[in-house]
């Protein structure tokens, strides 16, 4: 089966600033840290803006360990990934398309079915039927959310969302696949408010590169050659 953490590292990217039609997205910045075989695999920080976000991170799940930063741009419909080490930047309109069909999955359509997207998520990657409830209302880290529960059938296993209706966003998860360890993830350290433009400009002195030399650069880097 593939992992859940991997599909959870690049959905980040899409989640968060594209643009609802009906009133404003709530902006805001969060710790996150992403879980897979009970240990916190991967530990970022991402900035909501309304049509852009920034992931910083500080354990890598992409590949390229090299990249520090990743900005989105919905309107430009890019993706930017940062490598302070070359002062250079990749751009992706590709990983963007890709990208955007993940948003659903952590800012559902439908705030009154938070389970929607990851039904459809676990049905096409995991061809797992799984089935998903309100359990009740809950406080978490001194939110207002609603708890969701899935069941999976045929191959078993089960999991809690933690929708935050304030937010529009699913602040936590926890999956427990049959026959695999804990995975998913938790938003910490929630503070809203209106995120810097800054955040989300490209530096100044930095200059493009291809994903080909950024394959290079990190391959170099992780056999210490450079």
């Amino acid at each position: 089966m593939k992992s859940l953490a991997l599909f959870l590292f690049f959905d980040f990217m899409a989640l968060l600033a594209l643009p609802q039609p009906q009133e404003p997205v709530p902006q805001f910045s969060a710790d996150v840290r992403v879980w897979n075989k009970r240990d916190s695999v991967a530990h970022m920080k991402i900035f909501v803006g309304t049509t852009k976000a920034r992931l910083n991170r500080q354990h890598d799940l992409s590949g390229y360990h090299s990249v520090q930063s990743l900005i989105i741009d919905s309107a430009a419909h890019s993706v930017f990934l940062l490598v302070p080490e070359k002062k250079s930047y990749v751009e992706s309109t590709e990983l963007a398309a890709d990208l955007s069909h993940g948003a659903s999955i952590f800012r559902p359509s439908d705030p009154n079915n938070p389970c929607a997207e990851w039904i459809e998520l676990v049905r096409k990657h995991f061809q797992v039927e799984l089935r998903c409830r309100k359990i009740r209302d809950e406080v978490l880290n001194g939110r207002q959310t609603e708890n969701w529960e899935g069941s999976a059938t045929p191959e078993g296993g089960w999991g809690n969302l933690w929708y935050d209706p304030k937010l529009r966003f699913v602040i936590k998860l926890r999956s427990y696949p049959k026959r695999a360890n804990l995975e998913g993830y938790d938003l910490e350290e929630i503070q809203e408010g209106p995120q810097a433009d800054t955040l989300f400009e490209l530096p100044g002195d930095y200059n493009r590169m291809s994903f080909a030399d950024l394959a290079s650069f990190d391959s170099g880097q992780r056999n210490g050659s450079q």
